[in-house]
């Protein structure tokens, strides 16, 4: 960039100049020494090269040598980077005969530079270079602080905006953080979370994570971990195993935590000591031990029913039992007295023939034989043998089990034999050396079978696992980290405990909990959290640990309880600086006390000497026309009137002229709204990029914030609230938004700090419905509400909060009737609330209805006159106190038609009824005749947006939908963003199947630039 500057000497256009000598010949100017090169519009430059010095005469002023890099300014060789000439120069006029730049000489006129005898620009500096450091113009300032720098990108101011708007390289530097960011953080409950750069680049509160339903850590901070909580409840990992033979929760496991699986099958040991078969039945837990099938032949009651091989009825005609065919009675037989072994009943008799025994004895023969027989027919059978052939007898074997021995055909016992293994009474009970489980006879039986790490009982003993270090699948277990922390450990597909994982760090415990050698805000994964900051005198917890600038003597800018010097109860304010303040108390005129330590009580304390206990002359009486209190001053021209509503002060206006031109508004371009909203009640604005709004879903009060993008999200509110008309927002700062609705039965009043949201006046609001918000911060908001039960009868009252206390103020209303406010507008004293007034027993019977406006005063509320002319006032708002506009319907010949009710100086007029509307719904007003007005068309499901032409109101629905088959037909707020001519718009309508956010019905913003 090259700045024409005066100087001493001549020169030539700058956009010719160049920096090298050449040519002879040309002009010199009037004012200085010029060399021009030959002809019109050549180039000034100095009369010689390379033979220059440093303060050494020159021309033209701008003039370059290349050779010393010094710079012709104001007739004398200058160096850019050291400069000697920092001075404005002037040349001397033709006037001055003495030539000494001053006109005391021979004119009067001003000095001034006189043009050299060219064409071209006279006088030319060195153009300024942005970046280098230098004052390369020599005015005086080098860079960004010269104003030919001031459209340099790098000379620009860096704002809160996600740009580098300096290219620098660098976006929001100088800020917290760079907007639109996430940075992780560590949420109250110790999880890794998301932390947003906001509104002002300030990082947001920490917001938790999604629940990980298998880590056993409460990832969301409400107080259950992994299955515990709801959001969980769905996932296979979380469902409870059942006994149904399959897999419920998906660990690869079946029947996990029951005695066995269903269906499945193993071998036991029965009663009578042989292998039987168990079945997991209904309810995963073992059957009895069924015996197996009798084997007969075996010598062995398999089946326990006492009964053992041909004995058993399971036997009885099998074959075994059967071997042999008995003999034809009368056929011969080799030996008297023997029975046959096929049928006992059939003996060999002495004629040595077979018979049956169905008479007398057998006398015959008398000698005993080893045959099983009793043969010589004295009842006893084998008698002068050791033993009765094939009888059994128990014995003890080598071991010293119970076994059994057999008589033998000779009539002999034989070895004693062992039983079959017992393979649960640790005994070795068939004599082979091994007992139990170590007997291969016990092999597949289920409790010899090896238990393995598998989750399963394996062995049938009711345990899993056993034997190993832990249960496979089993929870994580708590243990003793290398450093000393409580950490987590895993039972391994081996049954083993795996190695001892230290937990997430706590930023705020002191210890080094994640093991890595640095504890809290040391270790890196808390460098981004709140707690990790240093706390800073500003009535903010920076550190998000609960307090607010802990460290510091008190909170900056509260307020808290104290002891005066006289013992009294009263407050102290904490300054900007934290430091407390003096303990102060305001007189309490009845308590006998001095409250405020001036030695004087009561009525001796000029504090209470106005009061009317404390006088000791008549009150004044306000309406009949007598100066009551003698003090020279009659009904409201007495100050003690002040408060009576017959004295109320409307307070003086002049009016105000129509402005010369109309207002409209471009387009309404659609915002993004999340689909869980239905209907927007409420909206504010602190700037284009931090705005609020209210609203419902059929059911929950909802809170909305946009923070940038035209993209608006939504606010978890901490304490629930419904839905519907009672809600409201106001916006006073980035850190005093304020917002009300209900909650059950009570009211809600919210305030948002910057960063979190307060709950004020939590036990006041009791059975309270709040209908709308004013005020200038937390310690002075003003609000309407009624009792909520029943709504219909109770009357509503003002309510005043001034930080510590509620007031309550009476609203007027006709005889017989019940007031309503909808919106309140105005300033400190002077305040206005737009509702109207109802048949107590006709509620919902708006033809009943009759629209009041109040006035505040300062000191009582008073309705305004003639604002009864419409059926009701839903809105308000003005561009000051003497130009206000209220808001609703009229009853017409043509039924309810929209309406407004303007101030105009100190006159109130019906300044237009919409026969197209069935209301008006919102307004927004910039002057007198320049306004916003959302209405409802009468007949149809539509909005329309009105704005004030200069003669009348013009009415369309320019709205621009983000997809097709979209409709705006429910009302909502209007409401305008300060310092731009942005103005918003909301109520609720159809989205078409292509929007972004999702079709169907639910809120609506749009914006617009009025003008």
């Amino acid at each position: 960039m090259v700045a024409a500057l005066t100087g001493c000497g001549g020169g030539s256009d700058p956009q010719t100049m160049n920096h090298s000598v050449g040519g002879t010949g040309g002009t010199s100017g009037a004012g200085g020494t010029s060399v021009e090169t030959g002809g019109t519009g050549g180039t000034d430059v100095p009369d010689s090269s390379c033979t220059m010095s440093l303060g050494g005469a020159c021309a033209p002023d701008g003039a370059y040598d290349s050779c010393t890099g010094f710079v012709c300014v104001c007739g004398k060789w200058d160096d850019p980077e050291s400069p000697i000439n920092n001075a404005p120069c002037v040349n001397p006029d033709a006037g001055d005969a003495d030539q000494t730049d001053s006109d005391a000489g021979t004119d009067a006129n001003d000095d001034v530079v006189l043009p050299d005898a060219d064409a071209g620009e006279d006088v030319v500096t060195p153009e300024e270079i942005c970046g280098n450091g230098l004052d390369d113009d020599h005015n005086g300032k080098a860079d960004c602080q010269d104003s030919a720098c001031s459209g340099e990108t790098e000379c620009q101011e860096e704002v809160c905006n996600g740009i580098d708007d300096n290219g620098n390289g660098q976006a929001d530097e100088g800020f917290e953080c760079k907007l639109g960011t996430t940075a992780q953080c560590q949420t109250t409950c110790g999880s890794f979370g998301t932390m947003q750069c906001g509104n002002g680049c300030e990082w947001s509160a920490c917001e938790a994570p999604a629940e990980n339903c298998t880590n056993t850590v409460d990832d969301n901070c409400d107080g259950k971990a992994d299955c515990e909580d709801p959001s969980c409840a769905g996932l296979s990992a979380c469902q409870d195993e059942v006994c149904n033979g399959a897999d419920d929760n998906g660990n690869g496991q079946v029947d996990e935590g029951f005695e066995c699986k269903l269906g499945t099958s193993g071998l036991c040991q029965t009663t009578c000591g042989t292998a039987g078969m168990i079945t997991c039945i209904a309810g995963c837990t073992w059957s009895a031990c069924t015996p197996p099938n009798e084997i007969c032949g075996n010598g062995i009651d398999d089946n326990c029913n006492l009964a053992t091989d041909c004995d058993d009825a399971a036997c009885i005609n099998l074959p075994i039992c059967n071997p042999c065919e008995p003999p034809t009675v009368g056929s011969g037989c080799a030996n008297m007295g023997e029975f046959s072994e096929c049928d006992p009943d059939i003996r060999c008799d002495c004629n040595f023939t077979w018979n049956h025994l169905t008479t007398g004895s057998y006398s015959c023969f008398t000698i005993e034989v080893c045959n099983g027989f009793d043969d010589n027919n004295n009842g006893q059978v084998d008698e002068i043998f050791t033993c009765t052939k094939n009888s059994t007898q128990s014995c003890t074997t080598s071991c010293n089990s119970i076994g059994q021995k057999t008589c033998s055909n000779t009539c002999a016992w034989g070895t004693c034999q062992p039983p079959v293994e017992n393979c649960s009474n640790g005994v070795d009970d068939d004599c082979d050396g091994n007992s139990d489980c170590a007997d291969l006879d016990c092999a597949g039986m289920l409790q010899c079978q090896d238990e393995i790490c598998d989750g399963a009982d394996n062995n049938g003993n009711s345990q899993v696992d056993e034997g190993f270090e832990c249960v496979m699948g089993s929870a994580s277990v708590s243990c003793t980290t290398t450093c000393g922390s409580v950490g987590t450990k895993s039972c391994l597909s081996n049954c083993s405990y795996g190695t001892c994982q230290p937990p997430v760090e706590n930023c705020s415990n002191g210890v080094d909990d994640d093991c890595n050698g640095k504890s809290d805000c040391e270790d890196l994964v808390c460098a981004g959290l709140n707690a990790c900051k240093t706390e800073l005198c500003n009535g903010i917890d920076d550190n998000a640990n609960g307090q607010a600038d802990e460290g510091f003597a008190c909170v900056a800018n509260t307020t808290t309880s104290c002891t005066t010097a006289c013992g009294s109860q009263g407050t102290s304010t904490c300054s900007a600086t934290c430091t407390a303040g003096t303990c102060t108390a305001f007189e309490n005129c009845y308590s006998g006390g001095d409250e405020d330590c001036d030695g004087n009580a009561n009525c001796d304390d000029s504090d209470c000497q106005t009061l009317p206990i404390c006088q000791t002359t008549p009150v004044e009486n306000c309406t009949n026309g007598a100066d009551d209190d003698g003090d020279g001053k009659a009904d409201c021209l007495d100050t003690d009137c002040v408060a009576e509503v017959a004295c109320h002060d409307f307070g003086t206006c002049s009016t105000q002229g129509a402005p010369g031109v109309g207002y409209s508004c471009g387009t309404w371009e659609q915002d993004s709204v999340p689909n869980t909203v239905f209907k927007i009640h409420a909206g504010c604005a602190n700037s284009e990029l931090d705005q609020w709004a209210m609203g419902d879903n059929n059911g929950s009060a909802k809170a909305l914030h946009l923070t940038g993008n035209h993209t608006w999200s939504e606010v978890t509110l901490p304490v629930p609230g419904h839905g519907g008309s009672a809600m409201d927002v106001i916006c006073l700062g980035q850190d005093q938004v304020f917002m009300s609705y209900k909650n059950n039965d009570d009211g809600v009043v919210l305030h948002w700090n910057g960063s979190s949201f307060v709950r004020l006046m939590a036990n006041q609001l009791d059975d309270l419905v709040v209908m709308t918000l004013w005020g200038t911060g937390a310690d002075n908001l003003w609000f309407f509400g009624f009792d909520n039960s029943p709504i219909e009868a109770l009357p509503g009252y003002m309510y005043h909060w001034n930080g510590s206390s509620l007031t309550v103020y009476d609203t007027p209303a006709s005889a017989g009737k019940v007031f309503r406010g909808y919106k309140l507008f105005g300033e400190q004293g002077d305040l206005y609330l737009a509702g109207f007034e109802a048949e107590p027993g006709d509620w919902d019977n708006s033809a009943t209805h009759k629209s009041a406006l109040l006035h505040w005063d300062g000191y009582s509320w008073a309705n305004v006159p003639g604002s009864d002319e419409a059926f009701s006032f839903i809105g308000i708002h003005g561009s000051s106190v003497c130009d206000v506009m209220a808001i609703g319907g009229k009853h017409t010949a043509g039924g309810f038609v929209g309406a407004t009710f303007q101030r105009n100086g100190n006159q109130w007029e019906e300044l237009e009824t919409y026969s197209n509307l069935s209301s008006v719904s919102s307004v927004v007003k910039i002057a007198l005749n320049k306004f916003v007005l959302q209405g409802h068309e009468k007949g149809s499901s539509k909005i329309l947006m009105g704005t004030h032409n200069g003669t009348s109101v013009i009415w369309s629905d320019n709205f621009s939908f983000k997809s097709e088959g979209s409709s705006f037909y429910s009302a909502g707020p209007t409401w305008k963003v300060p310092g731009t001519n942005i103005v918003m718009t909301a109520g609720d309508g159809y989205h078409g199947s292509t929007d972004p956010q999702g079709s169907g019905t639910y809120g609506f913003i749009f914006r617009s630039t009025c003008q």
